[in-house]
């Protein structure tokens, strides 16, 4: 079993109290079988305060209970009681490990840091140029565990995977909505091939978009069609104004309020400042917002490409499953358009304050919103399937 795990995946620190959005708050927090296990045999009043402490998910499983947002084992500083009194066995494993994120796939295993923790984005912004995998110091604590991964394609994945990255760090200055085409076209030649059964070595299908217009234009969606035409070049793949539809239909004002407060201001800045954009401008207009930004901050864009290169590391492992390669590509693009989203909201004035700090706690809250919500990726890629694909 192949053991590997993200480079700075040992670099990380929990801040505990000094966090500013701690991750006990506001989240459905799982509880693994194991732990239910353990909980049932712990005798006595400590044995019945654990079993209170979790109830039934509706979707299945348990969760811990939050009363008021607030897990029942967070004290009034912010920290878990459970850690605190020497108690890390009875935590839950998501707890032990978060922000790492351990996977178990078709033969190897794979740990990377959760973006969602605002000071594992901090860490993650440090990092500079190509971010890759080094093997583990020790065994992994694994959290998900895939037995259905398809072992032969896992590994065809691996090398797809690096095949990208090499070319998103390429050098050829093109930039970030270019990559993404280049990454889009590449792989859904691969995807035509392998609804075929003729996929048989990544490296067959290169980068080159003409390519995938000039031979399958007619197995493309009219919306790709347009959005591969010479007239859209230097726009991301998928519309901004398709990633808006989300923020007014997914995002309540009511949900924000309770479970992101802070991303609610985010938002309502954004409905008073772009809301009134029209469909057809709105691609130009962020664009152009976005080349202003990489000007006066230097660093932002390789920071952002690093996302989306991030992201894709991260979501590739569910193809080895359903063998569906467009939905990694698909999330990791939506997720780095909505950063964009939150990025000019939250710049939007001249002299609003920015930093590395700032885009940490964007990514973070960005990755809560989307990575965090199954339910709300399901729903994505269901409308990327019914208008995009």
């Amino acid at each position: 079993m192949k053991s590997e795990v993200i480079s700075f995946f040992y670099d990380f620190n929990c801040i505990a109290d000094k966090c500013r959005d701690n991750c006990c708050r506001s989240w459905n927090l799982i509880v693994d079988e194991e732990t239910v296990k353990k909980y049932k045999k712990i005798p006595g009043k400590r044995g019945f305060f654990y079993r209170l402490s979790i109830r039934k998910s509706p979707g299945g499983g348990y969760v811990l209970r939050a009363p008021f947002s607030r897990c029942v084992h967070q004290d009034k500083c912010g920290l878990c009681r459970l850690q605190r009194n020497g108690e890390e066995e009875c935590l839950p494993r998501v707890c032990r490990l978060f922000p790492r994120y351990t996977v178990s796939y078709g033969g190897y295993e794979i740990g990377i840091i959760d973006l969602a923790c605002e000071e594992a984005a901090g860490l993650f912004l440090k990092q500079t140029g190509r971010i890759g995998f080094i093997d583990s110091r020790a065994t992994l604590d694994i959290y998900w565990k895939i037995d259905e991964a398809d072992r032969d394609f896992a590994s065809v994945l691996r090398k797809d995977l690096d095949l990208i990255l090499d070319h998103i760090y390429s050098g050829d200055g093109k930039n970030i909505w270019e990559l993404q085409k280049d990454v889009f076209a590449h792989i859904y030649a691969e995807h035509l091939l392998l609804v075929r059964n003729e996929l048989k070595n990544p490296e067959d299908t290169g980068f080159d978009r003409e390519t995938l217009v000039n031979e399958h234009y007619g197995e493309l969606t009219w919306i790709l069609q347009e959005r591969f035409k010479s007239i859209y070049n230097g726009l991301p793949v998928i519309p901004f104004s398709f990633v808006n539809e989300f923020v007014y239909r997914e995002f309540s004002d009511l949900y924000l309020l309770l479970y992101h407060p802070k991303a609610f201001k985010l938002f309502w800045k954004y409905k008073r400042h772009f809301g009134k954009i029209r469909e057809s401008e709105a691609d130009k207009i962020f664009t152009d917002r976005l080349k202003e930004l990489f000007v006066r901050y230097d660093w932002l864009e390789e920071k952002l490409t690093n996302y989306y290169a991030y992201k894709l590391q991260t979501f590739y492992v569910g193809a080895s499953v359903d063998y569906y390669l467009i939905e990694p590509v698909s999330l990791a693009a939506f997720c780095c358009e909505f950063l964009v989203l939150l990025l000019l909201t939250y710049t939007y004035r001249k002299d609003a304050e920015f930093d590395m700090n700032v885009f940490a706690w964007l990514i973070s809250e960005n990755d809560r919103l989307i990575s965090h919500n199954v339910s709300f990726r399901e729903r994505i890629m269901k409308r990327m399937r019914e208008k995009l694909f």
